[in-house]
């Protein structure tokens, strides 16, 4: 039998970007969702999400009836800063309030930037997937260049884990 996973085994999956904490710490093992943008740990037969073992590690157990968010709206980051905690509420207001489409904020600003660089959109797609860890598509890449997929009124990653846990809650509401 081959060996088991132990919880400590989890940082064997993150690419930690050598302890950057200002971006996204990408899980880099076994993924599961709908889109794959989930990351996932086998402990004793039990899938366990990677994101809320990190969170667990640095902040205790989680409630039943609370869910783990990622302020920086890529379900794959397993960056501690990135990991808040609120209801099953919340995290549907947070997917209305930054990005519908599932792209992390900082994702979309570099989509932008990019395109003001004239790179043809199916390199810039590629370019994205890659470095977030996350399905983007030329027609993603389009929509956001037509602007009709996003808002503007959207916070940047750096912006929202700059506030405390109760102005974010304030934001959503």
């Amino acid at each position: 039998m081959g060996r088991q996973n132990t919880l400590d085994d989890v940082w064997r999956f993150i690419d930690t970007r050598e302890g950057n904490q200002d971006v996204c710490w990408l899980w880099t093992g076994a993924r599961s969702g709908p889109n794959l943008d989930r990351g996932y740990l086998s402990i004793n037969k039990e899938k366990k999400l990677a994101h809320r073992i990190v969170f667990e590690m640095f902040n205790g157990p989680i409630a039943d009836n609370m869910v783990v968010r990622h302020v920086c709206n890529n379900g794959l980051c397993c960056n501690p800063k990135h990991l808040i905690l609120g209801t099953r509420s919340d995290n549907e207001k947070d997917k209305v309030k930054t990005d519908t489409i599932g792209l992390p904020v900082p994702a979309v600003r570099e989509i932008r930037r990019l395109l003001a660089s004239n790179i043809p959109q199916a390199a810039i797609a590629k370019f994205i997937s890659s470095k977030y860890g996350v399905e983007c598509s030329r027609s993603t890449v389009r929509n956001i260049k037509l602007g009709t997929r996003r808002s503007e009124d959207e916070m940047s990653a750096e912006e929202i884990m700059n506030m405390s846990a109760q102005e974010i809650r304030n934001k959503l509401t």
